[in-house]
């Protein structure tokens, strides 16, 4: 396993997911084995203004990565992988369970917007999946607070 702290970043106490959405582009295939980890994290998540986490995930153990010091707010949460199968990601704040989510890997980047009620010391996220080797990345940057989701 590898991680690249690509920056220093925040961390919450609550988070409250509202919307999920994917992005616009299919990225190009990756081999995880042969790809730089950073390149290919900036490949996906493009003009990023937040803090990012990018990783090399071998099936079987968990990868992990943190931001530090996160300030209550809304961010917009973002995570894509490469290799196949899925990812999961499971989100603590100062080690309390906040949240989960799943992405297909080769797919699209899955956005997520977030609240953080409360400022907190770390946001760790901790990825696995189904046994295949891939990259993942996790973006997190300011965002404001978004729209209601119509219904009916």
């Amino acid at each position: 396993m590898h991680t690249t702290p690509m920056a220093l970043g925040w961390a919450a106490l609550v988070l409250v997911l509202s919307a999920c959405t994917s992005g616009e582009s299919q990225p190009e295939s990756v081999d995880p084995g042969s790809a730089n980890v950073g390149e290919w994290s900036r490949s996906v998540l493009g003009d990023h203004d937040g803090m990012l986490l990018a990783g090399d995930h071998e099936g079987g153990n968990d990868s992990r990565g943190a931001f530090q010091n996160v300030k209550a707010g809304w961010y917009q949460l973002t995570m894509a992988c490469a290799g196949g199968g899925n990812m999961a990601l499971s989100i603590t704040a100062d080690e309390e369970p906040v949240g989960d989510g799943t992405t297909g890997c080769d797919a699209p980047a899955v956005n997520a917007h977030i609240q953080v009620m409360a400022d907190a010391g770390e946001l760790e996220f901790v990825v696995s999946n189904s046994g295949e080797h891939i990259l993942w990345t996790v973006g997190l940057e300011e965002a404001s607070e978004p729209s209601p989701v119509p219904t009916g």
